[in-house]
């Protein structure tokens, strides 16, 4: 989910996002978090506009209630406690250089995505894995599996 630019522009979900987590929600029910820089009610308001809260609720995560925000990665540590999944074995999706970087310094398995970005930098920044589609994820997480 990309927040607005502006007020006036509104929230549009990365395309093939709902596809894709309607593909991965049998593997994961109850295992999936939203994990992000902003202020909770910010995200909940974006996942229910979008109709994605579903899949994440009640593993929401705000960055802004942990004592650091990203770069640093306690907003990941908190989301993998409360999941009680170990770090190693944490798949996280980023798509920010910032939170490549906070998903790795957490320990996690990242994977990138690239579609508005450069996949190198995203490597360069830690990231494990990188794609540009939504439809790529679901095979590459099965593979992580």
């Amino acid at each position: 989910v990309k927040s607005p630019l502006s007020a006036q522009q509104p929230v549009q979900a990365i395309e093939g996002v709902q596809d894709t987590l309607r593909i991965l929600q049998p593997y994961w029910a109850g295992k999936m978090a939203c994990v992000s820089a902003a202020k909770y009610n910010t995200i909940t308001k974006q996942l229910k506009l979008l109709q994605l809260l579903d899949y994440f609720a009640p593993h929401i995560y705000s960055g802004a209630d942990t004592p650091r925000n990203k770069p640093h990665p306690d907003v990941y540590i908190r989301a993998i406690k409360a999941l009680g999944i170990p770090a190693r074995h944490s798949a996280v999706i980023e798509d920010s250089s910032i939170g490549i970087r906070a998903a790795v310094a957490a320990g996690t398995v990242v994977f990138a995505y690239t579609a508005r970005s450069s996949p190198e930098q995203a490597l360069r920044d830690g990231a494990h894995h990188t794609f540009t589609h939504m439809s790529e994820l679901p095979a590459l997480l099965l593979d992580f599996q």
